[in-house]
């Protein structure tokens, strides 16, 4: 994720605040926006999609390990009961 010329992330207080009380879920969001750009090059620089790949494995490792090293957090649970687009419009909003 550091110094490859091929894709950049840009973090800004919506990424580390969404994962401020489990500080491990940041390079969660990072490897989640990082896979999507390797994996559709064609969209490595749409942020929106990015930012929403990156938040989206936030939540499946938060879903899976809650209880298990990850704690509750209020943000998160939060973002877990949003459906596919109201992810999606809520993440637009906050880049």
């Amino acid at each position: 994720m550091t110094g490859t010329s091929t894709f950049s992330i840009e973090l800004c207080e919506f990424q580390t605040g969404m994962t401020a009380e489990n500080p491990d879920l940041l390079i969660m969001y990072l490897a989640g926006w990082s896979k999507f750009a390797i994996e559709n090059p064609a969209e490595k620089d749409n942020k929106l999609l990015g930012n929403l790949a990156g938040v989206k494995s936030v939540l499946e490792l938060y879903s899976a390990n809650l209880g298990k090293g990850i704690s509750k957090d209020r943000k998160i649970e939060k973002l877990l009961k949003m459906n596919n687009e109201e992810l999606k419009e809520y993440v637009e909003k906050q880049i």
